[in-house]
C-alpha cells in the first residue's frame, strides 16, 4: 500500500515537473516572438542567432516535457501516440522536405504549435490563458514605459500614413500592438466571465477607443467593441444565449464556409467586376495581393516555399515573407502550408466549435465567433503566436468553470 502511494506521489511530482517545463517553454517561445516584434531592432546575424538559440531552447524543453509525459507519467494511450507520431511526421515532411524551411525560420510555427498542443494538453485551459494574459499585458506596459523613456521610439514610420490616416508606432508595429490588444480583450472577458461588472465593460470600451486613436486599426477597433457588447449581452440576457446555442450548426460550419468563401473569392477575383473591386477596396487590397500570389503558385498540396525573413530596421522593412502580406488567414494558410494543412486546420476549428457547444461555454463560443470573423480578413489569429485560444487539446481536456445548462442558467 505504501509502495503504491509512493509511486503515485512520484508520478504526480514528475507530472508537475513536465507541466512546469511546458509552461516555461511556452513563455520562452512567446518572448522570442514578442522580441522579434520590437521596432528598430537591429537585423544582424548576432540578433538572429540569439533568437535561434531561444527557439531551440523552447523546442528542447517541449520535447523533454513530452518525453516525460510519455515514458514517466504514461499520459498518452496507444492511439494518441500513433496520432502524435503521424502529425509530427507530417509537419516535418511539409516544412523541411517539401519546402526546405530551416528550423529557425518563421515557418517552424507548425512544429512549435503541434509540440505546444501535445505538451500542454493536460494543463487547465483557463490557467494557460491567464498566464499568457498576464505575460502579454506586462509586455505592452513595458513597451509603453520604454517608449515614454525614449528607449523605444514614438514615431510615424514610412508605412504609417495611408488614406489620410496616421498610424503611430509606439515601440512595435501598430498591427502587432493591435493584435495583442485584441487578444487581451478576449482573454480578460473570458477569464472574468460572469464576474464582470458593468463598469468593466465601460472601461474596456474606453481603452479600446484610446487604442484606436493611437494605432488606428479599424478592424481591431470594431471587432473589440462588438465583442465587448455581445459578451455583455450573452452574460446578462437569456434569449441571446438561446440564439447562440440553438444555432450551433452555424458555428460548426463557419470555418468551412469562410475558408471556402476566401478561396473562391481569391481564385475568381476580377478587378473589372465592380462589386469585387469595391470589396477589395474595403479589404485594403487583400484580394488583389492574394490573387497575385495564387496565380504564381497555383494549386499546391504542401505549400509554397518562401525563404525570406520578416524583420524591421531603422529604414523600415528590409525584406519580407511575401505570404505575410496576405491578410486573409485561410488563404495565407493555404499558400504557406498547402491544401492538406488547410483542410486539417479547418477541420480542427469545426471540432473546436463542436466541443465548445458541447461544454455549453457561451463566452468561448463568442470568442470563437469573433476569432473566425477576424481570421477571414486578417492572417494574425490563425497563428498560435497571435492567438493562444487555439490550444484546442487543452480546452478539450479542461473542466469549464462557467457554463450553462439546458435551461440556459449559469453553472459555476
Amino acid at each position: 500500500m505504501v509502495c503504491i502511494e509512493n509511486n503515485m506521489c512520484n508520478k504526480i511530482k514528475t507530472k508537475s515537473i513536465a507541466n512546469i517545463l511546458s509552461i516555461c517553454s511556452l513563455l520562452i517561445y512567446i518572448f522570442s516572438v514578442l522580441f522579434m516584434k520590437l521596432e528598430y531592432v537591429t537585423a544582424s546575424e548576432v540578433f538572429f542567432n540569439g533568437m535561434r538559440v531561444i527557439r531551440y531552447i523552447s523546442v528542447g524543453l517541449l520535447v523533454i516535457s513530452i518525453l516525460i509525459n510519455i515514458f514517466a507519467v504514461n499520459e498518452f494511450n496507444k492511439k494518441q501516440l500513433i496520432a502524435i507520431c503521424f502529425i509530427l511526421a507530417y509537419v516535418i515532411i511539409v516544412n523541411y522536405i517539401f519546402n526546405s524551411y530551416p528550423l529557425y525560420l518563421i515557418h517552424n510555427q507548425m512544429l512549435v504549435y503541434c509540440l505546444l498542443e501535445i505538451a500542454l494538453k493536460n494543463i487547465d485551459y483557463r490557467k494557460i490563458i491567464k498566464i499568457i494574459f498576464c505575460f502579454l499585458f506586462s509586455y505592452l506596459m513595458v513597451i509603453i514605459l520604454l517608449t515614454m523613456l525614449s528607449v523605444l521610439r514614438f514615431s510615424v514610420p514610412k508605412w504609417g500614413v495611408s488614406n489620410n490616416r496616421v498610424r503611430l508606432s509606439v515601440g512595435i508595429h501598430p498591427n502587432s500592438f493591435s493584435y495583442i490588444f485584441l487578444f487581451i480583450v478576449f482573454a480578460y472577458i473570458y477569464i472574468r466571465n460572469v464576474k464582470l461588472e458593468k463598469y468593466e465593460f465601460v472601461l474596456l470600451i474606453i481603452v479600446t477607443i484610446i487604442q484606436y486613436y493611437i494605432y488606428t486599426s479599424r478592424s481591431v477597433f470594431f471587432l473589440a467593441i462588438l465583442f465587448i457588447i455581445t459578451s455583455y449581452l450573452v452574460i446578462n440576457f437569456e434569449f441571446i444565449r438561446k440564439i447562440y446555442f440553438k444555432n450551433k450548426t452555424v458555428f460548426l460550419a463557419l470555418p468551412i464556409i469562410l475558408a471556402t468563401l476566401s478561396l473562391v473569392l481569391i481564385f475568381n477575383y476580377d478587378s473589372s467586376i465592380l462589386w469585387m473591386k469595391q470589396l477589395d477596396h474595403i479589404l485594403s487590397g487583400r484580394l488583389t495581393l492574394a490573387n497575385q500570389h495564387l496565380s504564381d503558385t497555383g494549386l499546391t498540396l504542401f505549400g509554397s516555399n518562401f525563404n525570406k525573413l520578416l524583420y524591421m530596421s531603422e529604414s523600415g522593412f528590409d525584406d519580407f515573407d511575401n505570404a505575410s502580406y496576405i491578410d486573409m488567414s485561410f488563404v495565407a494558410c493555404y499558400i504557406r502550408f498547402g491544401l492538406i494543412t488547410l483542410l486539417l486546420y479547418v477541420g480542427s476549428l469545426s471540432y473546436f466549435a463542436y466541443v465548445i457547444c458541447k461544454k455549453r461555454d457561451i463566452l468561448m463560443l463568442n470568442v470563437f465567433l469573433f476569432m473566425m470573423v477576424f481570421t477571414f480578413f486578417n492572417d494574425a489569429f490563425y497563428l498560435l503566436e497571435e492567438n493562444f485560444f487555439l490550444l484546442i487539446w487543452s480546452y478539450v481536456n479542461s473542466h469549464i468553470r462557467y457554463c450553462y445548462n439546458s435551461n440556459y442558467e449559469a453553472i459555476y
